[in-house]
């Protein structure tokens, strides 16, 4: 791996990590306005069967965000551990080109 291919791989990953950093604060304003409705539902004077079945609706949807913003935030983590390895192995090819050089 050549140096200029090892940093264009380390610029894309920083960027899908801004991707996911985005993504999870959309999440969780999704999730902020679930939150407002399910206690705007729960307030409500309406049919107690309607209003139950909107909140295990609105419950349901809340629990799939909160799954959502956990799965992006471990592939974040993933990006940041692989961006950590490339970064050592760039480092390892870049000293081990020098010393070859060095030797021819």
């Amino acid at each position: 791996m050549n140096i200029s291919s090892a940093l264009s791989s380390s610029s894309s990953r920083s960027y899908s990590s801004a991707d996911n950093t985005n993504l999870v604060a959309k999440l969780q304003q999704q999730k902020e306005r679930l939150e407002q409705q399910l206690q705007e539902v729960s307030q409500s004077k309406e049919d107690e069967e309607i209003k139950q079945q909107k909140v295990n609706l609105l419950q349901m949807q809340i629990q799939q965000i909160e799954t959502e913003i956990q799965q992006a935030k471990e592939a974040k983590s993933n990006q940041s551990q692989n961006t950590g390895q490339q970064s050592m192995s760039a480092t390892a090819s870049v000293n081990i080109s020098s010393t070859i050089d060095t030797l021819v």
